[in-house]
Formats: structure tokens, sequence, C-alpha cells
């Protein structure tokens, strides 16, 4: 805070060089029509391959197709406070000064990871992600 009365305080955070094992929208895979008796299944330029069934041992195998790019820059808290310091308060009620504050916490994440939050991503994305929330603060000083 300045000596004006009011002040601005963003806190961010962020990860570099991350790496994400995602699970992203699986529908998004190749199925022929042939086998799926539906001609709207049949992409070939889908983006993830087709799952097979029986003893196919592909379908459990590592492979760097499933690493994302996890980095990500999150607004974590910005406050925003202004001081009153007003004698009419002081003579009529004994308040010295009175700071109005309005806070924000996990206002914005900028990321790759669009199915769940970053900070925490898991290979299963049962997780629930960091709420946003705002609060009004006040602080009297006698």
């Amino acid at each position: 805070m300045n000596n004006n009365g009011y002040g601005f305080l963003p806190f961010y955070g962020g990860e570099t060089g991350n790496v994400l094992s995602i699970v992203k929208d699986q529908k998004n895979r190749w199925t022929p029509a042939w086998y799926s008796g539906d001609p709207s299944t049949e992409n070939p330029d889908a983006r993830f391959p087709r799952l097979h069934y029986g003893s196919n041992q592909n379908n459990d195998k590592y492979s760097s197709f499933w690493i994302g790019n996890s980095r990500y820059l999150r607004l974590e808290e910005v406050t925003l406070n202004y001081n009153l310091k007003i004698n009419a308060l002081r003579a009529l009620l004994g308040i010295n000064s009175m700071d109005l504050q309005l806070v924000g916490r996990n206002l914005a994440v900028w990321d790759n990871v669009k199915i769940w939050d970053p900070e925490q991503a898991d290979k299963n994305g049962y997780e629930y992600p960091i709420p946003l929330t705002v609060a009004f603060q006040l602080y009297i000083n006698f």
C-alpha cells in the first residue's frame, strides 16, 4: 500500500518444465464405420488411437503420446485496498482509520490443460478444481 491510502497487490504462481500424463477427450478416436455401424464415427484423422478389445497388448503400454505440456500461470491473489482516514469518523465514533479490502483468489489460470486444474492434476482426473473466491474485508482501527 502507498501513502495515498490505496493499494494493489497481485500474487501469481506457475510451473514450467512440468510433465503431465493427460487423459483428454477420448471420444476423439478413430473407429471404423464397419465396426460401429455409424458412418459418423469414421475419422481417420482423430487425435487418439483406436482402443482394441481382447488380447491386444498396445492398450496398456506406456507411450509419449499421452504426455502433455503442463506449464501454467495462475493469478493466485489480487488485493485492492483503500484506507479511509476521516476526521468525522474519529470525532463521532472514535475510529482512527478504516481499511476496505476486496480480495480475489484463484482468479485466472493460463494453461494447456483444459480438463482439470493443473495444480491438482492426477492421472485419474478425480480432483475438484481450486475454487475462485472473492472476499470483502473491513478493518477498523480504534
